[in-house]
């Protein structure tokens, strides 16, 4: 009697584990989704074989995406603690109540890897922050609202290591320090 309704739509239940048939491989796929106290849908999971594994999606109270991302190992549930436990992989985005971009984070089983973007509300970068197997690794730069460069850092293995500048509105140098 279930197979026709949609679980991303407002639902009655506080939460929802679907188990499937195995597949031609024999692993157990499943989903779980939570729901806000108005039904709309507040997580969903993808699990195989009882561990998190696949999309991994959030949403605000009125129904505004809040987090969409790649999970690969950890406990099979939506509570905060088996969400300790997750290993994100690849790109995972994070939106405000409004719906606007806060941040794209890129992950490599588990461990920051590439680069992290984080917006203004405006939709302008704020930071670009270079990642290494976790660390903090290259030139970390913050922008003003607008576009403007405002500091450039270097980092290497997760430390400050070489120049730190800050800038003027106009591109001209304003502080410098060497670490």
């Amino acid at each position: 009697k279930f197979a026709e309704i949609d679980y991303l739509e407002p639902q009655p239940y506080q939460k929802v584990l679907r188990v499937f048939s195995r597949d031609s491989c024999g692993n157990l796929p499943s989903i779980i989704t939570s729901y806000h106290p108005n039904g709309i849908p507040s997580q969903y999971l993808e699990v195989v074989n009882g561990r998190a594994k696949g999309t991994y999606l959030e949403w605000y109270q009125d129904g505004t995406q809040k987090i969409s991302g790649s999970v690969v190992g950890g406990a099979a549930d939506v509570t905060m603690t088996a969400m300790e436990t997750w290993l994100f992989d690849g790109l995972n985005r994070a939106w405000d109540e409004e719906g606007r971009l806060q941040a794209e984070l890129e992950y490599c089983k588990g461990e920051l890897h590439g680069t992290a973007l984080y917006y203004h509300k405006n939709g302008e970068i704020w930071k670009k922050i270079p990642f290494k197997r976790g660390l903090i690794d290259g030139c970390v730069d913050i922008f003003l609202e607008k576009g403007d460069l405002f500091q450039r850092t270097t980092y290497v293995n997760g430390n400050k290591d070489g120049p730190a500048t800050r800038y003027w509105c106009n591109d001209s140098i304003a502080s410098e320090e060497c670490y």
